[in-house]
């Protein structure tokens, strides 16, 4: 054996061995920095809140249907159901006909949970059951894994693969406040589930020991904390911070060790985040409920069997003008633009 290795150093094999040992590295480098490039991309191409909520610019992909078998939806992704926060009756639903799962691409580790959404099918698909071409109200409580991108999983009985439209839209709170449920508890950590908003969460901060803790939101669209502040346990009530996804920041305090209903709401003429305030003002933007879509089931214009859908019902907005293009909008020109909608009843 000691020859037989002295031979395999000698013959220039172990030369070639580190040649290609350097080569699958710097394959390996290649190939990751692709990966890594391919992840930026799909999550920059995710879950676009001002994408989603523009009707002007509506969303296709594939609807299906996951069923209704016994408590599988109170196991949704978002953790909304009853084996957690068990929030879905709250006003936020009010309206909604069911609830929906989103594709993965635009999932986005739970972004998109609790995002109200008005959606229907074009005519075109395969199956026995067409997803019906009237404007139906649902809201977001799960996620579709191998759904593609633009995508909804119906939390329906049917059958078939039929194609979509939708876009998303406020949610009809009313008068009510955010829920805080803290859904898991030890000595050590604490997981929290904000629901009841408006628009969906993009953040959410609480104070213990004085110090604002910025917590970091877990695929199950829960937010934890560790102790990393010390103990949570005496810090009742909890001040917290919770930002929208439109970029709305409130204040607000969480009752005690398992959550209870807040003291405010985001606001109905915060729903466009502010980088896009001028498209919409400009643009006209139609991000909320019409009067052919204010109900779960409103009729809808029947959408073209060829060629591309029929765009969502219309509501007239009123004429920019040129300073108004140019400008950062006021929320009086904000409001003008949804406030018939947003400010509504009906929202």
């Amino acid at each position: 054996m000691p020859i037989a290795g002295r031979i395999y150093r000698r013959s220039g094999v172990r030369g070639q061995q580190g040649c290609c040992q350097s080569f699958c590295k710097m394959l390996s480098k290649v190939l990751f920095a692709l990966c890594a490039a391919a992840l930026v991309a799909t999550a920059s191409a995710g879950y676009n809140w001002a994408s989603v909520l523009n009707s002007n610019k509506l969303q296709y992909g594939d609807g299906t249907f996951y069923g209704q078998q016994s408590d599988q939806d109170e196991r949704g992704t978002c953790s909304f159901g009853s084996n957690f926060a068990n929030t879905m009756h709250l006003p936020w639903s009010n309206g909604t006909h069911n609830t929906v799962a989103l594709n993965d691409n635009m999932f986005s580790d739970s972004l998109p949970c609790g995002t109200c959404i008005m959606y229907r099918g074009v005519g075109q698909g395969i199956g026995t059951t067409p997803i019906p071409q009237n404007w139906t109200r649902a809201i977001v409580n799960n996620r579709c894994p191998e759904c593609s991108f633009g995508d909804i999983d119906l939390n329906l009985n049917g059958d078939g693969r039929w194609k979509v439209q939708w876009h998303a839209m406020p949610c009809n709170v009313g008068d009510s406040k955010l829920h805080y449920s803290i859904v898991v508890s030890t000595y050590y950590w604490f997981s929290l589930v904000v629901s009841n908003t408006r628009i969906p969460v993009s953040q959410v901060e609480v104070k213990i020991n004085n110090v604002w803790i910025k917590m970091q939101r877990a695929n199950n669209n829960q937010w934890p904390y560790y102790n990393t502040n010390g103990p949570w346990q005496t810090g009742f009530p909890m001040p917290v911070r919770v930002t929208s996804i439109a970029g709305e920041t409130v204040e607000d305090t969480i009752a005690g060790p398992s959550g209870g209903e807040g003291h405010v709401q985001f606001s109905a003429d915060r729903i466009v985040p502010q980088e896009n305030l001028a498209e919409a003002v400009a643009g006209g933007w139609d991000y909320g409920s019409s009067p052919a879509s204010s109900s779960s089931n409103a009729t809808a214009p029947s959408p073209s069997s060829s060629s591309a859908p029929a765009p969502a019902p219309q509501v007239a907005m009123p004429a920019p003008t040129a300073a108004s293009a140019r400008a950062t909008p006021t929320n009086e020109q904000y409001a003008a633009v949804g406030g018939r909608r947003l400010l509504s009843s009906r929202v």
